[in-house]
């Protein structure tokens, strides 16, 4: 009986603690279900709710048209890339790539979308966390020209998401 109640406390006492700690393992880069039938050829497309997702979102990106981006990794090449997300403030809050996941090099903080969603469900204008090699310069990473600006995690805001009364409005 001793053992046992030795071993509950245990067990409790390292739950207690993983709750304190605040860590929440969101499982960013981990694989989650298109239920689409069809291929996203443009853009970014979530889903929401994702069942196969901690947070319940996932994001779809297309291949990365680039075939000598560097950072996308040979299957992201030539395939969508099908994410659990999460939002975020800093390249931090996306940790490090999930086991196993051979798609995407790196997770970054980054602006996905500037779309507006007509069933009230926007992701538009909000930092999330996506493979860097999907970003684009001059949208929501500096490019050829002028710098975009950066709040104050340091994560460019792209054009469209700069004045808060006009972004994202339909």
């Amino acid at each position: 009986m001793k053992r046992r109640l030795a071993a509950w406390f245990s067990f409790c006492s390292l739950g207690f603690a993983l709750l304190l700690s605040g860590c929440t393992d969101n499982q960013i880069g981990r694989a989650c279900n298109n239920p689409l039938a069809s291929k996203v050829t443009s853009g970014v497309t979530f889903v929401n709710p994702a069942p196969d997702c901690p947070t319940r979102l996932c994001m779809i990106t297309p291949k990365v048209s680039d075939t000598t981006n560097a950072l996308a990794k040979a299957d992201h090449r030539t395939n969508e890339l099908a994410i659990c997300t999460a939002e975020c403030n800093t390249d931090d809050d996306c940790g490090s790539p999930y086991e196993n996941d051979n798609r995407c090099g790196k997770y970054v903080c980054a602006v996905a979308s500037v779309v507006p969603d007509p069933t009230g469900e926007t992701f538009c204008c909000k930092k999330l966390c996506m493979c860097d090699a999907d970003r684009q310069k001059g949208f929501n990473m500096d490019g050829n020209g002028a710098s975009l600006p950066k709040d104050s995690y340091g994560v460019s805001i792209p054009p469209a998401c700069q004045d808060p009364a006009t972004a994202c409005k339909l």
